[in-house]
This record gives structure tokens, C-alpha cells and sequence, in this order.
């Protein structure tokens, strides 16, 4: 088990007992590690303040794999859908595919609005995101566009977490 850290953009290694042990110190400029996620069974960080994509070596640092992405600041989420690794950002809400060596590659435009997608999940085939101003519910539609597929939740201004549980979405 692995955690980012803010303020200090360290990660961390849970030694599964009563302790968080530092595996990695801080990413110079990037204050936050605020996405994980596991692909191709290596450790990546999607950081703010500079949007940028990082990949753990193993033992003791971050290794940069994607510079910044335009204006946007943050990648909030990565997620692996269909054999890919995916990243949701902030500034303009838009999501990314990795190249697989060095940058991403513009997926899907602005939700219409919405200027962050907090996270992505797999769900029942299809990559899902979770939105920061208005907290709906997106689906990509595979190619190059999101489709709302629930109404802004309550009077909840985010939908911060995805998770799939017992065949089941859920949003908090």
C-alpha cells in the first residue's frame, strides 16, 4: 500500500503493520502527488502544481515521464482502461492518454463546465469520471467526448472518489 503525500510530495510505503515508511523524498516544485496508480506493474504519480506524470523506480525516486500538460495543474486521477493509463486533470477538466514514453495525448475536451475531474473508474466496461463544480457523473464515450450520465449530486459540490463495489459504482 502507497501514499502521495501533500504538502511535501513524498510517497510512502504502508509496512503493513502500524508505520508509513518514506520511499521516495520530495518532487522538487511538486508539492502534491495527487494521483496513484499502478501500470504495467510499475508506480505512477500524477502531481500539482505542474501537471506533470511521474514513475516511481522501485527503490528511492520519481522519474519523470510527461512534462506539463498546457494549463493544466493537476492530474486529480490516473486510471487503466483497456490497456491504457488515462489521466484526469484540472484547470480545464479534460482527460489524457499516456503515449506510453513521454506525453499525453488530449482524449476528451471540457465537461461542458466542469474544470476537474477528481477521479476516474472502470465500471462494467467503460471509463467513468467524477467532477469537481457541479459533482455529475460522466461516461467517455471512447473516442473523444464525455456523456453526463447523472445530474449534479444533491447539494454536493464534488464527487471526489469512484469505486467499484460489489458490482456496483459508487460516488462520495
Amino acid at each position: 500500500l502507497y501514499g502521495g503525500t501533500y504538502p511535501s510530495g513524498k510517497l510512502y510505503e504502508w509496512n503493513g503493520v502500524n508505520a508509513w515508511v518514506e520511499k521516495a523524498p520530495t518532487l522538487g516544485a511538486e508539492i502534491d502527488i495527487r494521483s496513484l496508480c499502478v501500470y504495467n506493474g510499475k508506480l505512477y504519480g500524477g502531481t500539482s502544481p505542474n501537471g506533470k506524470l511521474y514513475e516511481w523506480n522501485g527503490t528511492n525516486a520519481w522519474i519523470e515521464k510527461a512534462p506539463k500538460l498546457g494549463a493544466e495543474t493537476t492530474i486529480y486521477s490516473l486510471c487503466v482502461y483497456n490497456g491504457k493509463l488515462y489521466g484526469g486533470t484540472a484547470e480545464n477538466g479534460k482527460l489524457y492518454e499516456w503515449n506510453g514514453t513521454n506525453a499525453w495525448v488530449e482524449k476528451a475536451p471540457n465537461l461542458g463546465g466542469e474544470t476537474i475531474i477528481f477521479d476516474l473508474c472502470v465500471y462494467n466496461g467503460k471509463l467513468y469520471g467524477g467532477t469537481g463544480d457541479n459533482s455529475k457523473l460522466y461516461e467517455w464515450n471512447g473516442v473523444n467526448a464525455w456523456v453526463q450520465k447523472a445530474p449534479k449530486l444533491g447539494t454536493e459540490i464534488y464527487i471526489l472518489d469512484l469505486c467499484v463495489y460489489n458490482g456496483t459504482l459508487y460516488g462520495g
